[in-house]
């Protein structure tokens, strides 16, 4: 998501050198937001406010023995990142703009509730992290901003599922149905299983 982030400033360059906007003031530099951010905006609280629903339901029929860890970790996952990697496109081309755009922290975003039960503050602090770094750094630049945000991002991931109350790990395999029933006759009779 950081080289995303990245790609989309380099690109919204690119759009305001080759493209300008005419207003009664004279022709301006056209930002890729002003096309495509009324889409990302909508998409991101759509996703939000109906998609996102589905991922804490995933951690429920895990819990529910429906489906397997695997196929809870693999969708719960995938719903995170990609809910994260519409936010990432969304905030990049936000933070081109001469003016401050809120995303996560509009009132009608903040206000969903999947934003206020599961979005945890570390989404804020890498996001701060990550803008503070400029678009065209060397590779050892690139390096050092990568071993400092990569943690953060981590842990970003690690509270939601937290928050989820989704297990960090699957749970151990219950015994086939005829080794427990051997096991419950043999403590009837005094044995040991």
């Amino acid at each position: 998501m950081i080289d995303e982030y990245f790609a989309d400033i380099i690109s919204d360059i690119i759009v305001g050198i080759s493209s300008k906007s005419v207003s009664s003031d004279g022709k301006t530099s056209l930002h890729v937001w002003d096309i495509f951010g009324g889409n990302h905006l909508s998409s991101i609280k759509t996703y939000l406010s109906e998609g996102c629903t589905e991922i804490p339901n995933y951690v429920a029929e895990y819990k529910a023995n429906k489906i397997s860890y695997e196929t809870m970790w693999e969708k719960a996952m995938s719903s995170i990142f990609h809910l994260f990697t519409q936010y990432i496109h969304a905030r990049a081309f936000a933070d081109c703009m001469p003016t401050e755009i809120l995303i996560f922290d509009s009132p009608e975003v903040k206000s969903l509730p999947f934003v206020q039960k599961y979005i945890p503050k570390s989404l804020s602090d890498f996001l701060q992290q990550l803008r503070n770094y400029p678009a065209k750094m060397t590779l050892i630049e690139w390096r050092d901003m990568e071993t400092k945000l990569f943690p953060l991002g981590e842990k970003c991931f690690s509270e939601i599922w937290d928050r989820l109350e989704a297990p960090k790990t699957p749970k151990p395999p219950e015994a086939p149905l005829f080794l427990r029933l051997l096991s419950y006759l043999l403590k009837q009779e005094g044995g040991h299983a």
